[in-house]
């Protein structure tokens, strides 16, 4: 598996948006602290199928299709 980060931005919010290509397939995720980025950061340049599990579960930007 081949996780590459294309983008991190930092809402006024406080919220930090996550682009990733794994594969080949472009994903999207909101983060709602530096603690969890920086975690993810940190897997993801080892082990990256737990890093995109990681930023499954702590995603804030959730779908109702994504949760049934």
């Amino acid at each position: 598996m081949k996780l590459i980060i294309t983008s991190i931005k930092h809402d006024f919010t406080g919220l930090i948006d996550v682009d990733l290509l794994v594969d080949g397939k472009e994903y999207s995720f909101v983060l709602g602290s530096e603690n969890d980025l920086e975690g993810f950061v940190r897997l993801a340049k080892y082990k990256p199928g737990k890093a995109l599990c990681f930023v499954k579960k702590v995603n804030l930007n959730k779908r109702k299709e994504d949760i049934e």
